[in-house]
């Protein structure tokens, strides 16, 4: 005879049984389901900074490698990739149909400070995460008032104060020239170089800031502003194309201050070589990221995987132009999260992740530089190596 106390126990232990199974299933947000994963991003496949455009087609040809593999948790990837022109009103327009008509699951890598922050109140309003941005503006660091966005990458402030604390290393009495770029992205980078030297007490050594707009046809103007202050170090924040007009006319007035270039700025392939290597002899950068072509890292077992996806999924790709490396390491990046993030594939489940990240790193990221995040600070990088270019590639000098 089955009495009420053995009825009440069998429940429970249904009841007990059937949130086990519930728990175990696989959880999902939209573009996510038990076959596959929908991603989005946009990039400048055209316009004034389409030198970046490689960095989406490197994430196609990852993904392809990672779904030939069997894919994420057993989960095809599929990248669907929009030209913004690098422009924020194309942006605007590109995310909201990846979002509302595409229903991707999260964006990765999307490209731009400018760009991003232009959908990054409309992303984190609707809560799709915006991840690993490649952008290094502070406010895709700031986890109190966008915890859906995170970038790939010390911020620009960090990058600039890097420099800074060189300049004053190694030039304490230089009379100092700015040029960036005038949107959030410049404004940061001048706002970490500037804030360093004045902590020095040194500020009034900044002796010239000029700006400029990436449409501008040239800069020949602000160079030679630069040069007439009697500037002996100059700090640029720019894109490639900026960088090699800056070049370009330094060398050919006959200035030649010390040059300190921000990463993004500072490629051999679309900033150096158009201007001329002998413009940039000397000049400083950064990175947190390995120049697989180095011979130093010839026998380092992630750029010889680096090398073989090469081989096989970007035949035609110019090893020696970083945005193939760069774009690869945001689609190795994305999809260690998402395999990180399991069967429990909601946006929530992201964000929970992002603000979580310990000793997080990508397979190119220099030895001894990995992503911290927490719930409250996603500055995830705040070291990064400086590089001297010696006429063919840039060596590594100094680590802040």
């Amino acid at each position: 005879m089955t009495t009420r106390r053995g009825l009440m126990q069998a429940a429970a232990a249904l009841a007990v049984a059937l949130t086990t199974t519930a728990q175990a299933e696989p959880t999902y947000s939209p573009g996510a389901s038990d076959k596959e994963i929908v991603i989005g991003t946009t990039m400048p496949l055209s316009g004034p900074a389409s030198a970046y455009a490689n960095i989406g087609k490197a994430m196609e040809a990852y993904f392809r490698m990672v779904n030939d593999q069997g894919g994420i948790n057993g989960r095809q990837i599929r990248l669907i990739v929009y030209d913004d022109m690098y422009s924020p009103p194309q942006t605007v327009q590109m995310t909201r149909r990846l979002v509302e008509r595409d229903e991707v699951f999260m964006t990765l890598g999307a490209l731009g400070t400018a760009t991003q922050a232009a959908v990054q109140d409309y992303m984190n309003e609707n809560g799709v995460p915006q991840v690993f941005i490649s952008g290094d503006g502070d406010r895709f660091a700031d986890a109190k008032n966008y915890p859906w966005s995170i970038n790939l990458g010390p911020t620009y402030r960090t990058e600039g104060g890097a420099f800074a604390r060189h300049v004053l290393a190694k030039q304490p009495d230089a009379k100092i020239a700015v040029l960036h770029q005038d949107d959030d992205a410049g404004r940061s980078a001048y706002e970490g170089f500037r804030s360093v030297i004045e902590e020095a007490g040194k500020g009034d050594q900044i002796v010239s800031v000029q700006t400029y707009v990436p449409t501008d046809p040239t800069l020949d103007q602000q160079v030679i502003a630069m040069q007439g202050s009697g500037a002996d170090v100059l700090f640029v924040h720019s894109l490639p194309r900026a960088t090699a007009l800056v070049l370009r006319k330094a060398h050919s007035i006959g200035w030649n201050p010390q040059k300190y270039v921000v990463f993004a700025g500072s490629l051999i392939s679309s900033a150096i070589e158009p201007a001329g290597r002998e413009t940039a002899l000397g000049m400083i950068s950064s990175a947190f990221r390995r120049t697989v072509t180095d011979p130093m890292w010839a026998d380092d077992p992630d750029v010889k995987a680096f090398h073989e996806w090469q081989q096989n999924y970007a035949p035609d790709a110019n090893v020696n132009d970083i945005t193939w490396t760069y774009g690869y390491d945001v689609a190795a990046a994305g999809t260690e999260l998402l395999r990180m993030a399991g069967d429990n594939l909601t946006r929530e489940n992201i964000r929970h992740l992002i603000g979580n990240l310990d000793g997080f790193r990508t397979p190119m990221s220099w030895p001894g530089l990995t992503f911290n995040t927490t719930p409250d600070d996603y500055f995830a990088m705040t070291r990064l190596q400086l590089l001297q270019f010696d006429g063919e590639r840039y060596v590594p000098i100094d680590a802040d």
